[in-house]
């Protein structure tokens, strides 16, 4: 049992490299490194590619170091935890699909405005699909109606109220955009989805989720910037 924690690591080491080696079709003279290098801009593989570099270098000192049968370097059980922790996340990655479904409202274009704001006030949510005839058309957002009221302001907000949310549509934010993913996505690529956005200077006001990723499917879940932390602990990114 002295080396109970080294087969662990090796095992689970071992599982990941066959694993990579399949994705990849890498042959056996492949260096583990090569292979690494070849998925890591998968959102899957990028946030552990740290972490595997160098349980790589250990597993190398594990197996140069063995003598009489037994490791003489010995991982630590939390060592090889988070390793098994990361074959079963790069392995079978979780996807959207695991973080349940969620009530989605909606609105349709022909919505007196005041209704849809009401629903995002009453629901505590600043983004509401726009959908006309089960099609979603745009994606309201709280920014879009201020933008809207400043360019349309007058003392009776009453007529403001009962503007057609189509109207307002029109007052969207240029570099506002939104996404349709399927349930099937991995929330790996939701959180690099965030990201890949945000670097190019634009903003992602909402990933909608639909049975296979289409606007004319009901939506499942929606998700904001709001849903980073929950999509970094769901999706093994985060070590915490």
């Amino acid at each position: 049992m002295g080396h109970a924690h080294s087969d662990r690591f090796l095992s689970a080491f071992s599982r990941i490299e066959q694993h990579l080696r399949k994705i990849t079709q890498s042959s056996k003279q492949d260096t583990f490194s090569t292979v690494l290098s070849r998925v890591v801009s998968q959102a899957t593989i990028k946030g552990f590619s740290d972490d595997l570099r160098e349980f790589a270098d250990l597993r190398n000192a594990i197996v140069h170091e063995r003598g009489g049968g037994y490791a003489i370097a010995e991982p630590h059980q939390g060592t090889v935890e988070r390793l098994e922790q990361i074959e079963k996340f790069i392995s079978q990655p979780p996807t959207v699909e695991s973080l349940g479904t969620i009530p989605v409202v909606t609105c349709s274009p022909s919505d007196p405005i005041g209704k849809a704001a009401k629903a995002m006030l009453n629901g505590k949510f600043s983004q509401l699909p726009v959908y006309h005839q089960e099609q979603c058309i745009g994606l309201l957002t709280s920014e879009t109606i201020a933008r809207w009221i400043a360019a349309k302001f007058q003392p009776d907000l009453d007529i403001l109220e009962e503007a057609p949310v189509e109207q307002v549509l029109l007052y969207r934010e240029e570099d506002s955009i939104y996404q349709f993913i399927s349930r099937k996505t991995p929330i790996a690529d939701v959180v690099a989805l965030f990201d890949r956005t945000a670097h190019g200077g634009k903003s992602l006001d909402a990933v909608i989720i639909t049975h296979s990723g289409k606007p004319d499917q009901k939506p499942l879940q929606i998700l904001t910037v709001y849903d980073l932390p929950r999509l970094y602990r769901e999706s093994g990114l985060s070590s915490g």
